[in-house]
């Protein structure tokens, strides 16, 4: 919709177009400032969107493959755990003493534990913590990137970690570019296309009248 694309010109992919002079120049040009802000979304608005996040979301997916294959904690964690995670870390580093390990510790640590076991009950790799601690600590920059591109997309409401959560990662991002070819078929066809939803009573400029009422959010 317009208001949503217009909170999207934050991003400077998606606000910033080229556009060719009369001397055939090319020139950078902010949407932000040229258009109102309940102009239409057109077609090359919203191509531009696709592209931009399928790229974000491209880069988080190779990230993850390449330095984060094996994320101990990606099937529980939420925004108000990664803030706990430094500090079960820092606790279980802490009792472990240089000499004695855990021999002094072991009921505190215990304790930090169960607690850690209860936030993350399906992350059962990432136990018992005092063995894992330096794993786990390393793989928190990774989250808060994610959480860096939620901010980024805040007007799509996209929440990173619950796509890893449910492992769909991959899944998205094949969505996203099928999105993509799919709208380009639809403009090199859409002479086709309009006559036909005239023929069907569906409203080409209603998106609503493609899907069931239901599943209208």
């Amino acid at each position: 919709s317009p208001p949503v694309f217009y909170k999207l010109l934050d991003i400077r992919g998606i606000d910033t177009v080229e556009n060719i002079n009369r001397n055939l120049d090319v020139e950078l040009v902010s949407l932000k400032t040229s258009r109102k802000a309940d102009a239409p979304v057109s077609i090359g608005n919203l191509n531009a969107v696709l592209r931009e996040l399928y790229r974000d979301l491209g880069r988080i997916r190779q990230n993850m493959m390449k330095d984060y294959p094996h994320l101990l904690l990606a099937g529980d964690m939420s925004e108000d755990l990664l803030e706990k995670v430094p500090r079960w870390v820092a606790n279980i580093r802490c009792l472990n003493w240089r000499i004695s390990g855990y021999f002094f510790t072991g009921w505190r640590a215990g304790a930090v534990e169960s607690e850690f076991r209860a936030a993350f009950p399906r992350s059962e790799k990432a136990r018992p913590l005092r063995n894992t601690w330096p794993l786990v600590e390393r793989e928190l920059p990774f989250y808060r990137d994610c959480l860096q591109l939620n901010a980024k997309w805040a007007a799509l409401g996209i929440d990173m970690l619950r796509i890893l959560r449910s492992d769909a990662l991959s899944n998205v991002n094949q969505n996203i570019e099928e999105v993509g070819n799919a709208l380009w078929n639809l403009v090199y066809n859409s002479p086709r296309v309009i006559e036909s939803f005239n023929l069907l009573g569906i409203g080409f400029n209603d998106v609503r009248t493609l899907f069931e009422n239901e599943r209208i959010v």
